[in-house]
């Protein structure tokens, strides 16, 4: 197959990045559609449940500027907003 040189062969990387952009825009749309329509599941549905994650391989223990050993021994929570 001869291709002309002014079109452009999608990759596996656009197209993932085209994929990921429509998930954005879905999840962007029922966010709205939620919100104004007080449609509260779907509002409810462009969140993830809370989740625990613990950072200190990455950032290393703080220091002890107050905190508590025990405080610094626990992971980070953190509510997420992602799509689903």
């Amino acid at each position: 197959m001869i291709v002309p040189k002014e079109t452009t062969i999608m990759d596996d990387g656009k197209l993932q990045l085209l994929l990921d952009r429509a998930e954005i825009s879905d999840v962007q749309l029922r966010y709205a559609t939620g919100l104004d329509s007080r449609d509260w599941p779907l509002f409810r549905s462009c969140f993830t449940d809370e989740v625990e994650t613990d950072f200190t391989s990455v950032f290393g223990v703080p220091q002890d500027e107050g905190v508590s050993r025990k405080s610094r021994m626990n992971p980070v929570t953190l509510r997420a907003s992602a799509c689903l």
